[in-house]
């Protein structure tokens, strides 16, 4: 996967404001996809400790092993909702010192087509269990912009404007139910617009879920929602959602 292409910066640095606020933002690009992998990898550690890895044969675990790795990656899911606090309140910090100062007013120009950035960023990072087949809370809007994503701040309701087409994505922390599974899923009205993510693995174990959906509202003000199918704690959630059309 390449990286952001930086600048070679030598002693003598000559960068302007908009070079400097770029790296910035693109720091924290790089920091985010470090986060990812790390993710990534907290979920294949569990593979290879079950043996569920592909290609890969593991060692048999014993029950002080697993419960070694649930304490692990525990700990490296609630370290990684910290950090994306931080992320957030840097790239907050950087786009309002974007601004800069007002500068003389120029002439009136042609007037254009008005666009409005629509978006939303939620995290609820408490630990909460969600019973099978309803809706988890979503926390605290972290972002937000523009009129056609609506969310009242701890609610499971993200409410979307009518014919409009949107991307959202879900990373979500949390521990398998009595059964091993752990899973979550959106769904638009009640429907699911996904196959969803679903991890396999022992009892109580902490895991990692990853979900995303391309999809259009109809003709009537849309209830995007994220769903527990089969009842499970949860200890972060993180959603996004953009208004792509």
């Amino acid at each position: 996967m390449s990286q952001s292409n930086l600048p070679n910066i030598t002693p003598t640095i000559t960068l302007t404001r908009e070079e400097a606020i770029s790296l910035i933002i693109s720091s924290i690009a790089i920091e985010e996809l470090g986060l990812s992998h790390i993710l990534n990898a907290e979920g294949e550690k569990l593979q290879y400790v079950l043996g569920t890895l592909p290609d890969v044969s593991s060692p048999l675990a014993t029950l002080s092993d697993l419960l070694n790795i649930n304490e692990s990656v525990r700990e490296t899911l609630r370290e990684t909702v910290k950090k994306e606090w931080v992320l957030t309140n840097k790239l907050e910090m950087t786009l309002e010192g974007a601004k800069g100062a007002t500068g003389v007013t120029g002439p009136t120009g042609v007037t254009g087509p008005t666009v409005t950035a629509n978006f939303l960023a939620t995290v609820n990072g408490a630990l909460v269990f969600v019973p099978a087949g309803t809706e988890l809370p979503l926390g605290n809007n972290v972002t937000q912009g523009g009129t056609a994503i609506m969310h009242a701040a701890g609610s499971t309701d993200i409410i979307l404007a009518p014919n409009q087409t949107y991307q959202a994505d879900f990373t979500i922390g949390g521990y398998a139910n009595v059964s091993g599974i752990i899973s979550a899923s959106f769904l638009l009205n009640g429907a699911g617009i996904t196959a969803g993510s679903t991890n396999y693995t022992a009892p109580g174990l902490a895991s990692a879920l990853f979900g995303s959906a391309i999809f259009s509202t109809g003709g009537t003000a849309s209830t995007l929602t994220v769903r527990s199918p089969t009842g499970n704690t949860f200890i972060s959630t993180r959603v996004n959602v953009v208004k792509l059309a």
